[in-house]
């Protein structure tokens, strides 16, 4: 537990028996007098230059990296070498203020989930949030070969979200989970996710319609209809 001036930030760690798993949940109380604006928030944190650690064996760059978009365009495998838009995009989570130098570097940002596998040492490690109740997620990871894993975080994004004074918000729950085979944490882990929200067994093969690729602001009702009724046939 830890006290500012404003802010009470207490850490809840859960872990299970039998799972290489640890639930992570960030209680923040407002003990200011006033209303406060909250950005984001970090459950986990992990900085090579506060002197923090990810190490997951030698031969990370041969790595892979799986992305996942909160939906909206699907997931992606990458390799953690490999540079998104030479690490300078304005999406970029690492503010330019924090590099003063234009260095080589790979950051990847993804959404709710993000796994990181390192085939050499058969080291997978998962960090993914469980609930999606007030803030959507986002997991971030810094590399540069020469240093290795440079930073890695885990985050809610609340956007202006306001704490009255007094009022106590506990962070979406946040799952980290370390094992040898990369397919059975994402197994895993969406086990975890049906467990933590008493989700029902889906029955057969889910079918979802998206508007947005084939009509964008196009849409109209008659489209609607006619998808409806060709998905209702299959």
């Amino acid at each position: 537990q830890v006290r500012g001036v404003a802010l009470e930030l207490t850490l809840v760690i859960s872990m299970y028996r039998e799972r290489p798993s640890v639930l992570l949940e960030l209680a923040v109380k407002n003990r200011a007098g006033e209303t406060l604006r909250l950005g984001g928030i970090r459950p986990v944190e992990i900085d090579a230059a506060r002197g923090g650690s990810l190490f997951m064996g030698e031969g990370l760059a041969r790595a892979k990296v799986y992305q996942e978009s909160n939906n909206i365009y699907g997931a992606v495998v990458r390799d953690l070498a490999q540079s998104g838009a030479d690490g300078q995009d304005a999406g970029n989570p690492f503010a330019a203020s924090e590099r003063p130098e234009r260095i080589r570097e790979s950051i990847h940002q993804s959404g709710w989930v993000g796994l990181l596998f390192n085939p050499q040492s058969h080291t997978s490690f998962l960090g993914g949030f469980l609930t999606v109740q007030k803030a959507l997620g986002k997991i971030a990871t810094q590399y540069r070969p020469e240093q290795g894993i440079e930073r890695w975080y885990a985050a809610c994004q609340y956007d202006g979200l306001e704490l009255e004074a007094g009022e106590e918000l506990r962070s979406e729950k946040l799952c980290l989970d370390i094992r040898p085979d990369p397919f059975q944490a994402l197994e895993e882990f969406a086990d975890v996710v049906v467990a933590e929200n008493n989700l029902p067994p889906i029955k057969g093969t889910p079918a979802l319609w998206c508007s947005w690729y084939p009509y964008r602001l196009k849409l109209t009702e008659e489209e609607v209809l006619k998808n409806a009724s060709t998905s209702s046939i299959t």
